[in-house]
This record gives C-alpha cells, structure tokens and sequence, in this order.
C-alpha cells in the first residue's frame, strides 16, 4: 500500500510539472506570436499551436477535476455500503440502521474515554433550615471524584471539562451544594485549577429550578492523540435521610469504582447499590463496616453507571420494599435527567445535550 501511494504522488508531482511547462510553453508562444504582423507565417505558426495548446490544457484540467469529483464520491459511497454492511458481513447480523446509529453516536464516534474513575462519597450529618423557619436534618455528601482522560481520536482534540451537578428542587438544599475545586494535570505534571469562575458559575446556575441538573463548562484541553490529563474534582451535595443518587458516565469508560464512607451519628444507616449495566454487582468487602465499595464488573458504556441508596432500618439489610422504593425513585430521577439528552433540534449541540445528565465534572 505505501509503495502504490508513493507512486501516486510522483506521479501526480510529474503531471504538475507537465502542466506548468506546458502552460509556461503556450504562453511563451502567443506573446512570440504578438511580435509579428498578423498576416504573417510566423504569426500563424507561432499563434496557432499556442492557442490550441492553452485550450487543450483548460480542456484537461476541467476534466481531471471533474474526474476526482466522480472518484471522491465514489469512493465515499463504497464506505457507505461498507459501514451498513460491515456487522453482516463480519458477524452474520443485520443489525437496524436506528440501533447502528446510536452505538456509532455514543461508542464508536467517541474522540475519548474515561479511564481509572474513582469516587469517593462521605456521608455527614447536616441541618437547613427551610423558609418557614423550621430545622430538618439531611446528609450533608463531600466527595471528590478523579479519572483519566485520554483521546483516542487520530488528531488533537479539545477536552471538554465541564461540571454536572443535582441540582435540588428544595430551596433550602440548594445553598449547601457547591463545588469546591475544580482542575487537571496536564503531561507535564502541571496542576491547572479552574476552581473560581466554575464555583461561582454554578451557584448561580443552581438557582434556575428548570434545570435538574445544571452544565457548568470549566474549559477545553486540547489533547494531542494518544495524550491524557488526569481531571480532580471536589463537591458537595445535600440529600434526605433516606435518598439515592446516580453516579454515571457519558462517555466509555475504562472502569468505574464508587466508595461510600458514612460518619454520620446514625449507625442504623444501610447503604445499597445498583449497577445501571449489562452485569451484575457485588460490594466489595472492606474492614470498616460503615465504609462501602461499589465497583462494576468490565467497561462503562455512555449513560451507564452506579445507583446509590440509603436507608435507616436498625442496621439490618435493607427490606425489599423499602429498597424497591428508594431504587423505584433513583430510576424515576435518572428517567427524568435521560429524557433531557434525547437528540433536540440540529443546532442545540449533541455534547450539551447529554450532559445535561451526568451529576459529575465531564
């Protein structure tokens, strides 16, 4: 392949010059022409193969063009039939063009993957007072989220680092959920923080109660193919007594690892999980009781992940209905921020769209 390309291009490099000696050469005739009388032999000798050779250039390089317009269509065609017929033909299934689209939307357009996500919960008690004046108790979450992204597209590409947090429908939840820092290292081991104007962005897209779970974007890395930054992140969330969250990814990702450390005063605390995935998932032992670690099974796919629950039951394994409750609503939430990624009109972005459900920095 790489010595019929070569030949490609000497022979195009060849035809490039023809074409400018020829042309130098007709040129060079019809000025010499011009020094003669028209009614001259030399005039005619001299006009005529030059008039003729200019014409037979035009002809040839509209031709050409032409040609390479029918060969890039062409050629453009042939991979159209090929990517509708390549799961035929490889793995014997005719897979539908809609369920084709969306894994080439979601897995195989993807320019980069998350790798080695790691997040910690921990659990605290906390207190807000609501506008009526009255005290209700609620767990306060600080957690602290890393992963790796790298791009593994065949050019450089901007990273867009954003943040996605809950955003609470009780008003007096809202002033306890803040994001506390924010940033990367980049390949030289440089610590960038993009904390200030993304905390103060998101305080102020908390307000708005249309969004469910707000898009603060914090900045674009540009990442040379093959290249990754590792992303850190701290926030804060204010939840119930007994409440669940969703912690998924929009993009593949490698591995997926949530650990839940609860200090708060309620020892009769049980938290759960779920795997919004294609396996199963067992908690990983751990030798302090009150900690928790969930991790899935193989790869994340884009809009899958963990569901987390929490209940106060005397410290036994959580009742089936209450599970079945808290998990009936957790899926209800994760449903409600899913319908906002549904593909919009052309020009609201794909990339905005979706992220609109993910309650973590992109």
């Amino acid at each position: 392949m790489a010595r019929h390309s070569s030949r490609e291009k000497i022979s195009s490099r060849q035809m490039l010059w023809l074409s400018a000696g020829l042309l130098i050469l007709s040129v060079l005739l019809l000025v010499a022409s011009a020094r003669f009388d028209e009614e001259s032999a030399w005039h005619s000798l001299l006009h005529e193969p030059g008039f003729a050779l200019l014409v037979a250039l035009a002809t040839w390089w509209g031709f050409e063009l032409w040609r390479r317009i029918e060969d890039e269509r062409e050629w453009a065609h042939r991979i159209e039939v090929i990517q509708k017929n390549v799961f035929l033909g490889v793995l014997g299934k005719d897979i539908p063009p809609p369920v084709l689209n969306e894994a080439n939307r979601l897995i195989l357009c993807a320019d980069f993957v998350r790798e080695e996500m790691d997040v910690v919960w921990t659990l605290y008690d906390h207190e807000v007072v609501d506008a009526s004046g009255t005290a209700e108790s609620c767990v306060l979450i600080s957690a602290r989220m890393e992963y790796v992204a790298r791009n593994i597209s065949a050019k450089e590409t901007d990273y867009p680092l954003f943040v996605v947090l809950p955003n609470p429908r009780q008003d007096h939840f809202k002033p306890g959920c803040e994001i506390s820092s924010i940033g990367y290292v980049d390949k030289d081991r440089r610590l960038n923080d993009l904390t200030g104007n993304v905390a103060q962005a998101y305080a102020v897209a908390r307000e708005h109660r249309g969004k469910l779970y707000p898009k603060v974007m914090a900045d674009y890395v540009p990442l040379q193919p093959g290249e990754a930054i590792r992303v850190f992140a701290t926030y804060k969330m204010v939840k119930k007594l007994e409440d669940c969250e969703f912690q998924q990814t929009m993009m593949p990702t490698t591995s997926l690892k949530v650990t839940v450390v609860d200090r708060t005063s309620d020892s009769k605390r049980t938290v759960y999980a779920r795997a919004i995935h294609s396996r199963e998932m067992e908690p990983d032992p751990t030798a302090d009781p009150r900690t928790y670690v969930f991790a899935l099974t193989g790869s994340a796919l884009p809009h899958q992940g963990i569901m987390i629950a929490w209940d106060s039951n005397g410290g036994k394994e959580a009742a089936p209905a209450g599970r079945a409750a808290l998990f009936a609503a957790a899926n209800a939430a994760a449903e409600t921020a899913l319908i906002i990624v549904e593909p919009g009109p052309a020009e609201v972005g794909a990339d905005e769209a979706r992220a609109e459900s993910e309650p973590l920095p992109g």
